[in-house]
């Protein structure tokens, strides 16, 4: 018996906690764009994700010592979160004032 959310191929609520839900990408798109903004959404997540991994794994590499390297990474993902936290949110325009709508 597999548990839902564990081996699931989606990460279960991990996933959803990391992945930005579609509907609030396309709020405020006119239909005709959606797609593309969708399709933008994923691509810079996915590049964010590889040049984030490849930052980390450079911090890593260049610190002495297994414990200095966790602790240089960790303290590296610490200042991005709590940058990220601090920027305020962006304000999302309605579909009604939307270019071409």
């Amino acid at each position: 018996m597999v548990k839902a959310g564990a081996q699931d191929g989606h990460g279960g609520v991990r996933g959803g906690l990391l992945i930005t839900p579609i509907t609030t990408v396309t709020s405020g798109i006119s239909e005709r764009d959606a797609g593309a903004a969708s399709g933008l959404m994923n691509t810079t997540r996915q590049i964010g994700g590889a040049v984030g991994l490849a930052a980390l794994v450079t911090v890593a590499a260049t610190t002495a010592g297994t414990a200095a390297s966790y602790r240089a990474v960790f303290v590296a993902i610490a200042v991005v979160c709590t940058a990220a936290f601090t920027l305020p949110a962006p304000h999302h325009r309605e579909a009604a004032d939307a270019p071409g709508k």
